[in-house]
């Protein structure tokens, strides 16, 4: 591929064969290691501790197509775990915290039902962006760029391992609006199938890789989760 636009044509065709795979979500300082993408805790077991400090963030994504998506994320020193199944979204920790009631207890499920928040709430944007129809997570990487993104020329970088995949890499450099320098490198391996996607600006660097693709154990709604409305209801008055 010479141009971005055709790197995301062979990605779409190779994507077309998906039907799972994870993906992992770092990012912070370029000048400090990110923190660890964490691990999915088994059922019933609480949130890992966070490892997040400062600016640094991390994720880890499963997702079984077309509208099946958990993830668990690491950042601003809490830690969440969030579960999509067509589109209903249920999430504990500090999501949940920060978004619904701090007064939640973070090992609760929390069922954040549509009946529950206005369609134009900010929680309702978040809970759309994660497990809604248009979610990135549930698209091909590189899908809906915009006609001179597509056209841009990309550097190859040639062979690069990423987790034990041979891939080939591919570098964009872009400017912001405000001038600063937005380098892009993006990895697939011999299919199409993506590897690494890394974005490096003002000082930041953010990293997703790819893979397990077809792999990914079934996604299910976690069991017991509270109705929203029950969740920041007032407590009983004591008899």
């Amino acid at each position: 591929p010479r141009t971005v636009g055709e790197l995301a044509d062979r990605v779409a065709v190779a994507w077309a064969g998906v039907t799972s795979y994870r993906s992992t979500e770092r990012s912070g300082a370029e000048s400090a290691p990110p923190p660890p993408a964490p691990a999915f805790p088994a059922p019933g077991d609480p949130l890992p501790a966070p490892a997040s400090v400062g600016g640094s963030s991390a994720s880890t994504d499963e997702i079984v197509l077309p509208d099946r998506r958990r993830q668990v994320i690491d950042e601003a020193g809490g830690v969440s775990e969030l579960v999509s199944v067509g589109g209903r979204v249920a999430a504990r920790g500090a999501f949940v915290q920060f978004a619904v009631a701090p007064s939640i207890d973070p090992a609760t499920w929390v069922d954040l039902e549509p009946a529950g928040f206005t369609p134009d709430s900010a929680l309702a944007q978040i809970v759309g962006r994660f497990g809604g129809p248009t979610a990135r997570a549930f698209a091909p990487p590189l899908a809906g760029l915009s006609a001179e993104t597509r056209g841009r020329a990309l550097a190859p970088l040639g062979p690069i391992d990423v987790e034990g995949r041979l891939c080939d890499a591919y570098r964009l450099v872009d400017t912001t609006q405000t001038g600063e320098r937005v380098e892009i490198t993006v990895a697939v391996d011999a299919a199409g199938l993506p590897c690494l996607e890394e974005t490096r600006a003002g000082g930041t660097l953010t990293q997703r890789t790819y893979g397990a693709f077809g792999s990914v154990a079934p996604i299910a709604p976690p069991a017991g989760a509270v109705p929203l409305g029950q969740a920041v209801a007032p407590p009983s008055p004591a008899p």
